[in-house]
């Protein structure tokens, strides 16, 4: 019993947290008996009350999925001084974060982490904070196909292999992103959720009954390979201590809590709770195989999901092995789909399109898991590396907005140091690690150390000296009017601008595949087309999307036809066996010219866009049956694919732009 000192004062800090620490918290935003938005702005698909117990489940296996098992684990390997920063970090900054980050929403009808940034930081924080959140939640959502997928290839036949999984989840994803709240998710994450939970239950008493060691706490490093504990390690453990992607998940919840009071069972406890499970599987890894140079090597050669499945069989037999195979499929599943809802949820912030409609959750869903298809073909370890740093990075951007929060509302600018503290300690690790890792700038710690250190303190200096100036706001900013009621109403005017943006894109990557490739065949002469295509586009931007410009459109038609007819035949004559989806393909684009024509007619336009997503998600599918392709062939491939998605992307933006403009000039919509 001598072991299990550690592990066990662990758990009792962790309680003490909740009961303790958690008043402070929740003293200081002061709840109070308002309507919240599940009532206000009940919707049916995503504002919708839910009784406490299941809105904590959802809660816990929105943010948990498999993050506080393979991120223990992998944090495991430095030693058990993981304990210490699982424990203090989320008591002190996991716990704020999410209580915080999900009430904020809450006072703002569920506003997202990015429009929260608009509103406390500034219109530039809002955007930069967009772009940044949707590129998470997407890479959230493609680490969490990536995995399962590969599990279950190797637990089926080998006719079901990685890339039939991938599609299964996918089209998973669609039905879960789309549908209401209490369809899917408020069905099956309570029961998922209990499941974490149990897994979590069964391996501690694997670790107690089996006569298992667990190494008693000590500050040195023990990882095998010297990486420093600062900062790698509050990167690797991620979800276990503090994650940003939180941030983007509790507004989900925080339409859906019956009451503000409620909040520090929902949000700070699911916090503390995914700590509890974190702290179990880090000790029952280091346990099981001995020490941390065995957990590390399992890691390296069975990969995370093995290591699980390979932990929960050695402690709890067969039973062990189903609750594993069901905990690393299931959970990052339930993660992942609503990464996605998240990242849909967003975008109809951006475009104003009203979720309540199917067809306008279409629009959004189906392009997003296009994009997921093609990172599905990145390399699993880089994905979760990047993803890591992401995770960590947004998570110092929430805690800052909560800061201006509190500065803007709060009597007492003292308060604000509860979220400035550990903003200014991840602002530190952020940009530490980026300059030191691999996948960063890979600058030596006599560089990285100092200069994370200066970056935390500079912006811990502007808080001090701008929050002496911050004026308070009044109780009316935070009532629910609408969730931006100090907000500008007609973000949409900056459409041309990013609609732009979108086209020089995809321009300049129709000049790099031109230029790699040359002009040898006639499918490459093709790319002309593309080229002028964009060229218009940008002319019709100048002018004004908000114009009919007869002539242009006919031009801009006549273009993609001739495109249209000469890729076809183009495939026709290489005979090649991807030609009915290529011709899909085209098909979607010549229907994307007729939407380009058509943009007076908004209700229609629906329905084609819809068929335009539906088109080009197939083509997306496509890029699965060449994972055998590395370096420059497969960037050249996917740089060609990646063309006609611009070109979409580009009438799309205008269409959401257009909707945007008859709504504000009240002409009729179609089901509204």
């Amino acid at each position: 019993m001598l072991c299990l000192i550690s592990l066990i004062l662990s758990f009792a800090v962790l309680i003490a947290g909740y009961f303790i620490y958690g008043a402070v918290v929740e003293k200081v935003f002061a709840p109070d008996d308002r309507e919240t938005p599940a009532y206000a702005k009940q919707d049916g698909v995503d504002f919708l009350p839910m009784p406490t117990w299941k809105a904590f489940l959802v809660q816990l296996l929105n943010i948990a999925g498999t993050g506080p098992i393979f991120g223990a684990l992998m944090g495991a390997c430095f030693g058990p001084v993981v304990f210490l920063w699982i424990i203090f970090g989320s008591v002190l900054g996991g716990g704020v974060h999410d209580y915080m980050s999900g009430m904020i929403s809450e006072r703002h009808d569920g506003a997202s982490i990015a429009e929260l940034s608009g509103i406390y930081l500034g219109k530039g924080a809002k955007w930069g904070m967009r772009i940044f959140s949707i590129l998470l939640l997407v890479l959230t959502g493609t680490v969490f196909v990536t995995s399962p997928a590969a599990l279950l290839a190797r637990l089926t036949p080998d006719t079901l292999n990685g890339t039939f999984w991938i599609i299964v989840i996918l089209a998973y994803y669609v039905l879960a992103t789309l549908l209401p709240i209490d369809k899917i998710i408020g069905r099956l994450y309570p029961v998922f959720g209990a499941v974490l939970i149990l897994m979590a239950a069964g391996i501690l008493g694997g670790i107690i009954v089996g006569g298992y060691t667990v190494p008693e706490l000590t500050l040195r490093n023990l990882h095998p390979a010297g990486l420093p504990v600062w900062p790698f390690m509050f990167v690797t453990v991620a979800c276990g201590a503090i994650s940003g992607f939180h941030a983007t998940q509790s507004p989900m919840v925080a339409k859906c809590i019956r009451s503000e009071k409620l909040g520090r069972k929902v949000f700070y406890g699911a916090m503390l709770s995914e700590s509890v499970i974190a702290l179990v599987w880090a000790a029952g890894g280091v346990a099981f195989y001995g020490a941390t140079g065995g957990l590390q090597n399992a890691l390296s050669s069975l990969g995370q999901s093995g290591a699980v499945y390979d932990i929960s069989t050695g402690m709890l037999g067969p039973v062990g092995g189903v609750l594993a195979i069901v905990g690393v499929i299931a959970c990052p599943i339930t993660s992942g789909d609503t990464a996605f809802r998240s990242a849909r949820l967003i975008l109809a912030e951006i475009t104003k399109l009203d979720q309540k409609h199917i067809l306008n959750r279409l629009i959004i869903t189906l392009p997003l898991l296009g994009v997921g298809a093609v990172l599905t073909q990145l390399d699993f370890n880089v994905l979760w590396r990047y993803f890591s740093w992401s995770n960590q990075t947004l998570a110092m951007i929430s805690l800052w907005v909560a800061t201006a929060y509190l500065l803007k509302t709060h009597a007492r600018r003292r308060a604000s140091l509860l979220t400035a503290i550990p903003a200014t300690f991840m602002s530190a690790v952020s940009m530490t690690y980026i300059l030191m890792a691999n996948e960063g700038f890979g600058l030596s710690a006599k560089i990285g150390y100092p200069a994370g250190c200066v970056f935390a303190a500079a912006l811990f200096a502007v808080y001090i000296t701008l929050g002496r100036k911050v004026e308070r706001s009044a109780a009316p900013d935070i009532q629910h009017t609408g969730g931006n009621a100090n907000m500008k109403e007609h973000d949409h005017k900056n459409m041309p601008a990013i609609i732009c943006a979108v086209t020089l894109v995809g321009f300049l990557v129709c000049v790099v595949v031109l230029v790699w490739r040359g002009m040898h065949q006639v499918s490459d002469w093709l790319f002309l087309l593309v080229c002028v295509y964009y060229g218009l586009v940008l002319y019709y931007g100048v002018k004004g999307y908000h114009k009919p410009h007869g002539n242009m459109v006919r031009w801009l038609v006549l273009i993609l036809a001739v495109f249209v007819a000469g890729s076809v035949l183009t495939q026709i004559e290489r005979f090649s066996a991807a030609w009915p989806i290529i011709l899909s393909n085209d098909l979607a684009i010549l229907a994307m010219g007729f939407l380009a024509g058509r943009l007076h007619k908004v209700e229609r336009n629906k329905y084609i866009t819809v068929f335009v997503s539906l088109m080009l998600l197939i083509r997306c599918f496509w890029f699965l049956e060449h994972p055998g392709m590395s370096g420059a062939d497969a960037v050249l491939f996917i740089l060609d694919r990646c063309q006609p998605i611009f070109m979409w992307l580009t009438l799309l933006l205008i269409y959401f732009y257009r909707y945007a403009e008859h709504k504000e000039a009240g002409l009729a919509v179609d089901g509204e």
